[in-house]
């Protein structure tokens, strides 16, 4: 279970901040549905800011819609990256898990951690996209071969008999290089989590505003 987003963020505009006067009435009567509806009319009509953005997708992260929440904070984050190259990285990140998107997940989370190593929600999503991400891996390869017939075995069978080309080397030795990655920060996760009074729960977006 995915818990939590970040602080929702203040509108930049007066228009802006009644819309997300309505969408928190919305949020606090347990309609996140009717919010992500109103900041959604905002955003077809032309209303766009990342505190905008950014409270849209969380909105739809509380109800499911997380490839849609995904998009939310990226077209946020491109409106401000310039000045704030970190923003909202952990809730795409936890929206990437939500969404199946487990490698560009890790990739953000771990961004996310840099820069704020003691944040332990941070720590333990980033352990479940990368436990997620081996599970995917796992099950395409399993997937692969229950779809390969005999022949393609014994063709697999006989390629594997051959000298590797360089390419297939490079290939192999980058896998490796991604395995002992993600490894190493399980890891670290591990150790973390030991040493930890009480055990973590699994944590999920900052469902705050700007």
């Amino acid at each position: 279970m995915l818990v939590g987003l970040t602080s929702p963020l203040q509108a930049a505009t007066f228009s802006e901040s009644r819309i997300h006067q309505k969408a928190q009435a919305h949020i606090q009567d347990g309609d996140h549905q009717a919010a992500a509806k109103l900041y959604e009319s905002a955003v077809k009509k032309g209303t766009k800011s990342p505190q905008l953005l950014y409270n849209w997708g969380n909105a739809l992260f509380k109800v499911g819609q997380y490839a849609d929440a995904e998009n939310a904070y990226m077209n946020a984050r491109e409106l401000i990256q310039e000045q704030n190259p970190h923003f909202g990285l952990y809730n795409l990140g936890t929206a990437q898990i939500g969404s199946q998107q487990f490698e560009p997940a890790i990739k953000h989370l771990k961004e996310a951690l840099n820069q704020d190593p003691d944040n332990d929600r941070i720590k333990v999503n980033l352990e479940q996209a990368i436990r997620y991400y081996k599970q995917q891996q796992q099950q395409q390869q399993q997937q692969q071969q229950q779809e390969q017939d005999p022949q393609d075995q014994n063709e697999s069978q006989d390629a594997s008999e051959q000298p590797q080309s360089l390419k297939e080397k490079e290939d192999e030795a980058a896998k490796q290089q991604v395995e002992q990655i993600l490894n190493a920060l399980l890891d670290q996760e591990k150790q973390s989590r030991e040493k930890a009074k009480s055990p973590q729960e699994e944590q999920g977006v900052d469902d705050n505003d700007w």
